[in-house]
């Protein structure tokens, strides 16, 4: 097996969570992982795993580098990294593209020079690297439908840290609801709260965790006028979000209906089903909200619906969890990605 350097260029904690899920595929599947961070990235994000890191200042050290520890494939998660990799280096890059960042870019700036920049960008990396990692069947349907690439892949979602956790000892409240995330317009927090508003009674407790509490609460008597048995908090220490997220029944994971959206793997729907929650969703991404019809595990509603009847809470989305996202599978595609050609013929 090889030897995988992981070019390491993400600072958000959930991010670097599932990228490091990631990185444990690669070694269970036989890979030996070395691990190279910028000075700029907090090591303390990686504190809980057993790789060895080394830090470099500048992206034309890594080389030497690769050279030093004989690395043998390099594995990224930015297309502006590989951008830079290709220039310093001969070895095959793998990247993990977790979503259009050209249309992201286009929601946030509306500039269609910036959004055609990164779309050749896009078209680029793409054809340059050695495999990707997808997070959606729709994500590499649509780059492959997009630009013709025909790159060796494999589709791999962004499964959920919590899914072993051991959580005792916790009651779920009835008729309760939890969102977890941040506020940006594209988290449609406006619209769970819209939504939240119609479906809600006397009995009915909202938790909202995210690290905005302020301009959440803001939000909370902008829109819903009171905040009777709403409650809303931060939480730092992501150990403790299953005991958090197993005392309730319903989550909230609304999107709007955009490319964006559609090509996604949103790591919140794993996480609220590994934990026992329904999901109160949209049909903005078509996989998730198919999973959830299909086995009653929450309710697809419309963005703007009117009249709301939320499904009786089903006990069993840990098992609709374990069932369709199987860790081994994952990483017997990880064996597939990353073989030598001449192991495979």
């Amino acid at each position: 097996m090889s030897r995988i350097a992981i070019v390491a260029y993400e600072t958000n904690p959930a991010v670097c969570s599932s990228m490091m899920m990631h990185v444990d595929m690669m070694a269970d599947s036989g890979h030996d992982i070395l691990m190279f961070l910028q000075n700029k990235i907090n090591r303390s994000l990686f504190r809980d795993y057993n790789y060895k890191i080394e830090d470099f200042e500048r992206p034309s050290e890594l080389s030497n580098l690769f050279s030093k520890y004989e690395i043998e494939k390099v594995w990224c998660t930015n297309v502006m990294y590989v951008l830079k990799l290709v220039r310093i280096t001969k070895l095959p890059i793998y990247l993990w593209k977790q979503g259009d960042a050209a249309a992201e870019s286009y929601m946030k700036h509306h500039s269609y020079l910036r959004k055609w920049v990164l779309q050749l960008i896009d078209a680029y990396t793409l054809r340059k690297v050695a495999g990707v990692i997808y997070v959606s069947d729709a994500m590499k349907e649509y780059y492959e439908n997009k630009y013709g690439v025909k790159t060796k892949s494999i589709v791999v979602p962004c499964l959920s840290e919590f899914a072993n956790s051991k959580v005792e000892n916790v009651e779920r409240i009835p008729n309760s609801f939890v969102y977890i995330g941040g506020l940006s317009v594209w988290q449609c927090f406006d619209e769970i709260l819209k939504l939240y508003a119609k479906i809600r009674t006397n009995k009915s407790v909202f938790h909202i965790i995210t690290l905005n509490t302020e301009a959440a609460r803001k939000k909370v008597i902008d829109i819903i006028g009171d905040d009777k048995n709403i409650e809303i908090y931060g939480i730092t220490d992501r150990t403790q979000i299953p005991a958090t997220l197993n005392k309730f029944e319903y989550g909230f994971l609304i999107r709007k209906n955009d490319v964006v959206n559609q090509v996604a793997a949103p790591i919140k729907f794993l996480e609220y089903l590994s934990c026992g929650v329904n999901v109160i969703m949209t049909n903005a991404v078509p996989s998730y909200a198919k999973l959830v019809k299909e086995n009653n595990v929450g309710t697809v509603v419309g963005m703007n619906a009117e009249n709301i009847t939320i499904n009786p809470y089903n006990p069993n989305s840990k098992e609709v969890y374990n069932k369709h996202f199987n860790r081994e599978a994952y990483v017997d595609k990880y064996k597939y990605l990353l073989c030598d050609e001449e192991s495979e013929e």
